[in-house]
């Protein structure tokens, strides 16, 4: 085929996919209210059997669960590629929040910012090995090694910033999310008190650090 052909086949399939997700967007941003970005209080939050809809996106219910994504980042500054893993959290909203607990600098926060990342930063390491050794009962010394060990701890660590969910999890910042709500259905939420993201049989050993939800009761 002519190199010319090439090109213009390229940029005309580009063009198709750039419209279809401008497209798709666009019906997503019509479907979700405003005020579903709000988190329920605990008091007010329905029974989790409410949520279920089947085998559906709980995007279809006003009321449906919010859940924090807590990750706790020790160095001097945030991945190179933090801002893309930012545009990869939007789509995610009105239900997914992530809350960052950091001791990178305020003045070196992500310059691409979203509703649904929350950045508790600017803490000293010797503050947030305060807060885990305060509520896990023992002298704790954290690194960005150790950390992973800590992770299902995170929902008692943090117990104080996730009151008004319905469920909290954690996650890796090497990666990039599609759309968690239309993948992760209300039954699931309802029927498991743990739901871990892996593509193979080591979920049965032990929980994903890339993706892992938990009911907070």
């Amino acid at each position: 085929m002519n190199p010319r052909w090439k090109l213009f086949l390229g940029l005309l399939l580009a063009s198709i996919a750039s419209i279809a997700l401008t497209y798709s967007a666009m019906n997503y941003n019509r479907e979700v209210s405003p005020d579903t970005s709000i988190a329920l209080p605990k008091q007010d939050r329905p029974p989790m059997s409410t949520f279920e809809l089947g085998k559906t996106s709980f995007l279809l219910d006003k009321r449906h669960p919010r859940i924090a994504i807590i990750i706790v980042w020790i160095g001097t500054d945030y991945p190179p590629w933090i801002d893309l893993f930012i545009e990869s959290c939007k789509i995610n909203q009105p239900s997914f929040d992530w809350l960052f607990f950091s001791t990178v600098p305020l003045s070196k926060r992500p310059k691409n910012q979203s509703p649904n990342v929350v950045f508790f930063d600017d803490h000293s390491l010797e503050e947030l090995e305060e807060r885990f050794s305060e509520r896990m009962g023992f002298e704790v010394r954290l690194n960005s090694i150790k950390l992973n060990d800590f992770k299902p701890a995170y929902g008692n660590v943090f117990a104080d910033y996730i009151a008004s969910y319905s469920h909290w999890g954690w996650s890796d910042v090497d990666m990039f999310f599609g759309n968690l709500q239309s993948v992760i259905c209300l039954e699931e939420l309802r029927d498991f008190d743990i739901l871990t993201i892996l593509g193979d049989e080591s979920a049965k050993l032990h929980l994903a650090g890339q993706l892992t939800i938990l009911k907070a009761n």
